[in-house]
Formats: structure tokens, C-alpha cells, sequence
């Protein structure tokens, strides 16, 4: 799982990015906290961190999101179906 925690914020995708399974984790994010996306670091495509959503390729399929939440200091998550996401 790709997990980035601001604060009480977190947000969890799975970590294999759709296009050749690159490591999410391993990516760079941008963008600001409206808009903020993680790239893939194999070839450049960019992921929305609210939905998964492929925001530019070569990617064409989103990334499994998980609804993620911070309960006594620890991150919980569960999967939430994305729109064009596969199912894990």
C-alpha cells in the first residue's frame, strides 16, 4: 500500500501502479492539497490522491483507493471501489 499521512489526513492507494506495476511508494508527489498527485517513477503517470484517477498517462486505469482513517495513532483502511480501478 501507498500510504501518505499529513497530520490527521491519510490517504491509501494500493502501491502497484496499473501500468506495469511500478511502485507508487517509490513516486513524487505534486500538486497542492486540492489537486495533489503522486507520479509514478517508472514512466510519468500521475495519480489524483483523492480518488486514484489517472490525471496523465500512459497509465489508462485508476489506482485501487482505500477509505483510510487515523484511530489511536494508527492508520486503518479498508477498499472503497474507484471508478476504473481494478478490484484487489
Amino acid at each position: 500500500m501507498f500510504v501518505l499521512r499529513r497530520g490527521e489526513r491519510v490517504t491509501v492507494l494500493a502501491d502497484s501502479g496499473p501500468h506495469l506495476s511500478a511502485p507508487l511508494s517509490e513516486g513524487e508527489l505534486t500538486g497542492d492539497d486540492g489537486d495533489a498527485r503522486i507520479v509514478c517513477p517508472w514512466h510519468g503517470s500521475e495519480f489524483s490522491l483523492t480518488d486514484g484517477c489517472v490525471g496523465h498517462g500512459p497509465a489508462t486505469a485508476a489506482v485501487p483507493l482505500f477509505a483510510a482513517r487515523v484511530v489511536d495513532g494508527g492508520v486503518r483502511a479498508r477498499i472503497v471501489q474507484s471508478a476504473g480501478a481494478p478490484t484487489l
